[in-house]
């Protein structure tokens, strides 16, 4: 047999033996009641007797005085077996739905005196009923020790737990006796001392740490019950010892007293059904809030009421006057509406925050963010000030700082839950971050704003806090878009003078490694022929004929070093006049090409203002560049017949367009500006024209088109006048080194 099905076993076991006891013990204590304890105190009854002249006056006979105390005891008693049977039937796979059962069995039938009345039947008898009380207060101890999930956390509480139960087990078994920690009352308060402080602590540390959402609104429950129970016990016993002879004389009094204490007991098998056995359970924060302000109300209202007719009765010599109960009445009538409020203000602060008043929360919220602090920290002083205001266990908040749909959590308040329901912050109908918060019972995914287990304030609450968190997370989003720009501007800075120096490195190199040896070759040559003319004049011209050749070859280089610096027929035919000398040329190579290629010759036409503005060296070296490198694909790999380039200038802007009728390429570029954040796909030709574009913070984008043919468009930024007034004034070396 399994573990569960032992357990399931003995709490039936002794459950049964428990009932049938109390079964067999009901009427020896109602003919206990009605033939010994109503002359005189007995065992079985602890009241004090009503003695008959007192029955005889009110005509009441024995047998029914006997017989309302009996009913009570067994009301009780039945709604304790009643809740601890359900429990067995449905949480009988459960340990701590067991151990409920056989706690709540056990209390029905211990803490009323029905029981006490089988001592007088025999040592066998005495044993069993102080056996199954002492198992009673034993499984409570446990159970409120492991509610709800069933388990000791931390693991060390059970070996306390256990230790309190074995310190009070054997002075129930063996009262009076030495073992008995209640025959020293130090000794007995030191433990209940012990017992409920750990208990208490036992539950806050659970519920804060350890206890998923459900389980604490089903903690909630239970110790709502136990407080009730115990806090209407205390409350009628502090009013009998108030006031105990007027108590002991009237006998009403003292059932009434029965009633009281017993009918706050019953909340006990009432709230444990309702957290073990509800599915999806009612909130119960409003019931301990009402009970809270009611209950205190009513304690002050007493207080106020028997302090002023003690006072007055006190000043005047009065007692039972009818003008000092008519002065107490007022002041309590003129107190009551104000104190009521301010106690429910009191406890709603206490229970729920600040969501009673969203102008304090928002006063707070507005005086902390006044304190320069960078974006994390504006994050969490929002995610603190709302889980203050909501009275939450935590609060987080995630930003959407990049593209896509995914969040960057940025700041959280409080230990991370098990379960978290996310609240969009949407500011200006765009979607800016996510607020995190605990989860709910008896919910999933995002708040659902009908069906959520939230009140009504509450959400309204949330929608306040939620809106003026989106708008700071806006804020905090702005701030970092301007951070990654200013980062992204710092990297392209980087690359720019990283390039820059790549080509002055080239450039040293060309003219250390070629240019000077050249040279110098040329300049031994020349004094060598020199040497030579005289005495050798043949050798010394064809030495001379050499010369002139290696001349004419580093002119040709130092010529083409040049261009690639700047093409000279920028400067001397302008952009327009330098694209049509290069498409002049690209049409002559294409008429050697076509008959190989078996294709008719390339038609290229260029559609062009007659007078461009004032441009950047930069952009139109750029444009140029960009213009050869797409003519010369098309000439070589397009197989078209008709090629146009077309030059458009509008809104500070220069579009370069190369359209042509030729098979495309294998992989077009996007024409999407983001595409000038891409590298990949495409030759070396195609990057250049992309990086040469997005240098100048422009884009360049490669398309097929539908009906053949590609299309190649670029747009670069040239600027304001003013800019291309400084570019006309540049020095040509300054222009060069622009471009």
């Amino acid at each position: 047999m399994s573990t569960i099905q032992i357990a399931r076993w003995g709490v039936a076991g002794i459950s049964v033996g428990c009932a049938a006891m109390y079964a067999v013990a009901v009427p020896h204590f109602f003919r206990e009641l009605r033939d010994h304890c109503v002359y005189s105190e007995c065992m079985a009854f602890y009241s004090t007797p009503p003695g008959q002249e007192w029955l005889v006056a009110h005509g009441i006979t024995p047998t029914v005085w006997a017989l309302a105390y009996t009913l009570l005891y067994v009301v009780f008693s039945l709604l304790y077996f009643t809740a601890g049977a359900a429990l067995f039937a449905k949480k009988r796979n459960d340990a701590i739905g067991l151990l409920g059962a056989f706690t709540l069995i056990n209390l029905g039938s211990t803490f009323i005196p029905v029981m006490d009345v089988l001592k007088q039947h025999g040592p066998f008898l005495k044993l069993g009923a102080q056996s199954i009380a002492a198992l009673g207060m034993a499984g409570f101890i446990m159970f409120y020790g492991m509610f709800p999930n069933g388990r000791f956390t931390p693991r060390w509480t059970g070996w306390l737990l256990g230790t309190i139960i074995v310190l009070r087990i054997p002075g129930m078994l063996a009262p009076g006796t030495w073992i008995d920690i209640q025959s020293s009352f130090a000794f007995f308060l030191t433990w209940f001392i012990v017992w409920i402080g750990s208990l208490l602590v036992l539950v806050v540390y659970r519920y804060r740490v350890v206890l998923s959402p459900m389980e604490r609104l089903q903690t909630k429950w239970a110790i709502y019950g136990l407080v009730v129970a115990l806090g209407g016990l205390a409350g009628w016993t502090a009013a009998y010892l108030v006031n105990k002879p007027a108590w002991d004389a009237n006998p009403y009094l003292l059932y009434v007293l029965e009633v009281g204490v017993h009918g706050s007991m019953c909340a006990i098998p009432v709230t444990l059904l309702v957290a073990l056995m509800r599915f999806r359970l009612w909130n119960i924060d409003p019931i301990v809030n009402r009970t809270l302000v009611y209950g205190v109300l009513t304690t002050c209202i007493v207080v106020l009421y028997g302090g002023t007719v003690g006072y007055l009765g006190l000043m005047f010599q009065t007692s039972g006057s009818w003008v000092v109960s008519l002065v107490a009445t007022g002041l309590v009538a003129v107190l009551f509406h104000p104190l009521r409020l301010r106690l429910q203000r009191v406890i709603d602060r206490w229970m729920y925050g600040e969501r009673g008043d969203p102008v304090a929360t928002l006063t707070d919220l507005g005086e902390r963010l006044a304190e320069p602090m960078s974006p994390e920290e504006v994050l969490l002083a929002v995610a603190r000030s709302v889980r203050e205001a909501l009275r939450l266990s935590y609060v987080g908040i995630s930003v959407r700082v990049g593209p896509g749909d995914l969040d960057m959590p940025i700041a959280e308040d409080g230990p991370v839950p098990l379960e978290i329901r996310y609240v969009p912050l949407v500011h200006r109908g765009e979607r800016v971050g996510t607020l995190h918060v605990p989860s709910l019972p008896g919910t999933s995914g995002e708040i659902d704003r009908g069906h959520d287990g939230w009140t009504a304030s509450d959400r309204r609450f949330l929608d306040l806090l939620s809106r003026q968190a989106s708008a700071i997370v806006h804020g905090v989003q702005a701030t970092y878009a301007v951070q990654r720009l200013a980062a992204d501007l710092q990297e392209s800075r980087e690359r720019l003078v990283l390039a820059r120096e790549e080509e002055r490195r080239r450039l040293r190199h060309n003219l250390h490694d070629d240019l000077a040896p050249r040279l110098a070759a040329l300049l031994y040559t020349s004094s060598a022929a020199e040497h030579r003319v005289d005495t050798e004049p043949t050798i010394a011209k064809s030495m001379i004929a050499e010369l002139r050749g290696h001349i004419r070859r580093t002119i040709t280089d130092i010529r083409t070093l040049v261009y690639d610096l700047r093409p000279p027929a920028l400067d001397e035919l302008g952009l327009v006049g330098a694209i049509g000398e290069r498409i002049a040329d690209l049409k002559v190579a294409a008429r050697g090409l076509a008959p190989q290629a078996g294709a008719s010759p390339l038609h290229i036409e260029l559609d062009a203002p007659e007078v461009l503005p004032p441009l950047p060296a930069a952009v139109e070296v750029a444009a140029y560049r960009i213009a050869t490198e797409a003519l010369v694909n098309v000439t070589k790999h397009a197989f078209a017949t008709r090629c146009m380039v077309a030059l458009r200038v509008a809104d500070g802007k220069l579009e370069l367009t190369i359209r042509d009728d030729g098979v495309g390429t294998a992989k077009p570029m996007p024409m999407e500006p983001q595409s000038q954040t891409r590298i990949g796909g495409g030759g070396l030709g195609k990057a250049s024209m992309r990086e040469r574009a997005a240098e100048l913070g422009g884009f360049c984008g490669i398309e097929r088109l539908a009906e053949g043919g590609t299309i190649v468009r670029a747009w670069l930024p040239y600027g304001d006048a003013d800019s291309t007034e400084r570019s006309k004034t540049m020095q040509p070396s300054e222009r060069d080194e622009t471009a």
